[in-house]
C-alpha cells in the first residue's frame, strides 16, 4: 500500500511539472512486450530548427486591375520554441517490433527569417499528429540492446499572427512534417535504461499566404508561397528510462540537430482481457 501511495504521488508531481515543460521521438528503447499496449503522455520543447534559402513565387494583385508576378529570395527561414503535447498509443505487434501513434497540439512556436532579421511571428497553436515504429535489432543477456526506430510527424494550416506593421494586414499559414530515424544502443541497469545514439531528420516546411496594403491610393495583395528543407539532417541522441512503479515508465532525453530538444514522457503499460 506504502508503494502504491508514493507512485501516486510521484505521478501527481510528474502531472504538475509537465505543464510548465513544454518534437523528438520521445523514448525509443520502450518496447512494449507482443500483444500489449501502452497508453502515455509526451512533452516536447524544440529550441530550434533551421531551414534552407530558396527562391518564393509571389503574384502581385491591384484594385484596378493591374498585376504582376515575380520572385524573391526567402533566407534563413528558423521555427523556434516550438512545444509538442502529445496523448501516445503504442503496441506490441511482436516482441521486437512496436507500432505507436500520438495526437495533440503544437504551440508557442516563433517564426524568423533573413528578410527581417530583428523581427518575428508568434505562431498559432495547431493539430499535430504522428506515426511511427520500433524494431529491436539485437538483445543480449546482460541487458544491452540496439534499437531502430522511426516516425513521421505533421501538422497543416499553422497560422502566423498578425503583422506588426500596421500598414499592412498578413495572413500567412503553414504546413510541416518530417521523418525520423534514430539508431540507438542501451544497457538496461535494474529499473533504469541509459541509452545513446544516432538520429537522421529530413522535413519541409511549407509557407503560404498574402500580404494586403494601401500603395497610392490603390489596395495591393500579394500572394506568395515557397517548400523549404531542413538545413541539417544529421543529429545525436541521449535519455534515460526508469521503470519507477510496476507498469509505469519515465523517459527523459534529450536530441541535437541545430540546438536542444528535449522530450518528457510517461506511460502506462498494460492488456485488454
Amino acid at each position: 500500500m506504502t508503494k502504491k501511495i508514493a507512485c501516486l504521488g510521484f505521478l501527481l508531481l510528474l502531472a504538475s511539472a509537465g505543464q510548465s515543460l513544454a518534437a523528438g521521438l520521445a523514448d525509443p528503447v520502450g518496447l512494449a512486450e507482443a500483444g500489449q499496449f501502452q497508453l502515455g503522455l509526451e512533452a516536447t520543447y524544440q529550441a530550434r530548427v533551421k531551414y534552407k534559402d530558396v527562391v518564393s513565387d509571389a503574384s502581385r494583385r491591384y484594385s484596378d486591375g493591374t498585376g504582376s508576378t515575380y520572385q524573391y529570395a526567402v533566407t534563413d527561414v528558423t521555427l523556434k520554441e516550438d512545444q509538442y503535447y502529445f496523448l501516445t498509443l503504442n503496441y506490441g505487434l511482436l516482441k521486437q517490433l512496436n507500432l505507436f501513434a500520438k495526437a495533440g497540439v503544437v504551440r508557442g512556436g516563433k517564426k524568423t527569417s533573413g528578410s527581417l532579421p530583428d523581427q518575428y511571428y508568434d505562431l498559432r497553436e495547431a493539430f499535430a499528429w504522428a506515426l511511427g515504429g520500433k524494431w529491436r535489432l539485437f538483445e543480449a543477456a546482460n541487458g544491452m540492446s540496439l534499437t531502430l526506430a522511426g516516425q513521421y510527424l505533421r501538422f497543416d494550416d499553422r497560422k502566423q499572427a498578425p503583422a506588426w506593421n500596421i500598414n499592412q494586414e498578413r495572413d500567412y499559414k503553414m504546413d510541416q512534417w518530417s521523418a525520423d530515424l534514430e539508431l540507438v544502443g542501451a544497457w538496461r541497469l535494474g529499473k533504469f535504461t541509459p541509452y545513446l545514439g544516432a538520429k537522421y531528420t529530413y522535413a519541409e516546411l511549407k509557407v503560404y499566404g498574402d500580404t494586403t496594403s494601401v500603395r497610392n491610393g490603390l489596395v495591393q495583395v500579394t500572394y506568395s508561397d515557397y517548400v523549404t528543407r531542413n538545413a541539417h539532417n544529421w543529429g545525436g541522441v541521449a535519455g534515460l528510462a526508469w521503470d519507477f512503479c510496476p507498469a509505469w515508465r519515465l523517459n527523459l532525453q534529450g536530441e541535437y540537430l541545430d540546438d536542444l530538444t528535449t522530450s518528457l514522457s510517461l506511460v502506462y503499460s498494460f492488456q485488454l482481457p
